[in-house]
């Protein structure tokens, strides 16, 4: 069970940049590249290596829209050795109201536009259906 001034070290710590060069894949660079590209803006719409806690486990996503509340991961060669966690990380953040997408790594260039076009129309929609007045 995480302490409240460890929960906050957490967080402190997990954003310095130095700490998110260690734990950032080079396989979600071209993903980051592929959001930017789509219009989206670092540190605005979305963030890489987002750290999330709960009072059992720390979890540290690829990259999350807050406010829409979508969680992309990208899967490298290292995702089959730990797909059992994945299991649990995505029974949490899906707990939470968070909709988890999962791209496998590499994406090859030829497939950059697919996913700038699927990503850039999944968050607006969603955008959309969050701005629209409840009946």
């Amino acid at each position: 069970m995480l302490s409240n001034h460890q929960a906050i070290f957490v967080d402190v710590l997990i954003k310095h940049p130095a700490v998110r060069a260690c734990i950032s894949s080079k396989d979600e660079e071209p993903f980051k590249e592929i959001l930017e590209a789509a219009g989206f803006v670092e540190g605005v719409d979305f963030h890489h290596q987002w750290a999330f806690h709960n009072d059992e486990m720390i979890i540290v996503v690829d990259f999350v829209f807050l406010k829409e509340q979508i969680v992309i991961e990208i899967d490298g060669k290292d995702h089959k050795k730990q797909k059992g966690e994945d299991i649990k990380r995505d029974k949490l953040l899906a707990a939470n109201g968070f909709e988890i997408f999962r791209v496998k790594s590499p994406i090859p260039k030829s497939r950059y536009s697919f996913w700038k076009y699927f990503f850039k129309g999944a968050i607006l929609e969603t955008r959309k259906s969050l701005s629209a007045p409840s009946v």
